[in-house]
């Protein structure tokens, strides 16, 4: 059941009509403010009575009023996904709200194996965010926490391939092991890239699937996604973006962490 035309009808109340006026006074106390990275400071509200799903239906209306990004802060990571959960039926989209969940890595317990899903869903947010996210994001204080990288290696990690580019696909290789990339035998997970002949298929820290790269020579003959279970293209590309393990840059574990892996390729051995 989708809640869009009960958040419609709540948006236009009386409650939601003082909260719009609110946000008005709080942007114009704030218009001369500017903060460490020049954007312009908005003054505090403060609401009461909010409980129950309420605060959800209020962080939607401030989203949808604001036009700029706003970030909710959950207690840990179960209500934080649940809330993200709520604006999604509430707003009926996914689009413009995104979860930020911890990374799951527990460097202190040697046994254990970390689930990759939540390092993949973080690269997805921080590349978001790179490329001026305006929308909702809803977190938790653990995962806000953990260190990140900065802007700049976020900007300058990912690498963009297209058909008809002119490289070398070992050199490439040498790129990606040293942006934490490991070569196996086949990608079956973040961070594995295997090559056979002229194919290299390689498994970035964000998106669904994996990428199989056809070279041509030098030249990048086509880009698909593909299954790992089955093996079959799921989808054909012209173009396509990968991601290194940012959790790895920002902590520094990652070999060649220190470069921001946007720089040429490290020199063959």
């Amino acid at each position: 059941m989708s809640l869009a035309p009960f958040f419609a009808a709540c948006s236009s109340t009386s409650a939601a009509r003082a909260l719009d006026q609110a946000l008005g006074q709080a942007a114009s106390q704030g218009s001369g403010q500017e903060s460490a990275r020049g954007r312009r400071s908005v003054g505090r509200i403060h609401l009461r009575g909010v409980a129950g799903s309420l605060p959800a239906f209020v962080a939607a209306h401030v989203g949808e009023r604001l036009l700029r990004p706003v970030l909710v802060i959950l207690d840990d990571a179960d209500h934080a996904a649940w809330f993200a959960s709520d604006i999604q039926q509430i707003l009926a989209r996914e689009e413009g709200i995104l979860l930020l969940p911890p990374s799951d890595n527990r460097p202190f317990d040697l046994e254990h194996v970390p689930n990759p899903e939540p390092v993949i869903q973080r690269g997805e947010v921080l590349q978001a965010l790179e490329q001026g996210f305006s929308g909702i994001l809803v977190s938790s204080t653990h995962a806000l926490i953990e260190k990140v990288p900065p802007a700049s290696v976020v900007r300058g990690s990912a690498l963009n391939i297209s058909t008809g580019d002119t490289m070398d696909p070992e050199v490439l290789i040498d790129r990606l092991v040293g942006q934490g990339f490991t070569r196996t035998e086949f990608a079956e997970a973040p961070g594995d890239m295997a090559l056979r002949g002229g194919i290299l298929d390689v498994y970035p820290f964000t998106g669904s699937y994996p990428l199989r790269i056809e070279f041509f020579g030098d030249e990048i003959d086509s880009i698909r996604e593909f299954d790992i279970h089955t093996q079959r293209s799921v989808s054909r590309r012209t173009d396509a973006r990968i991601v290194p393990n940012l959790e790895a840059a920002a902590s520094g574990h990652a070999p060649g962490a220190g470069g921001g892996g946007g720089g040429p390729p490290p020199p063959r051995g």
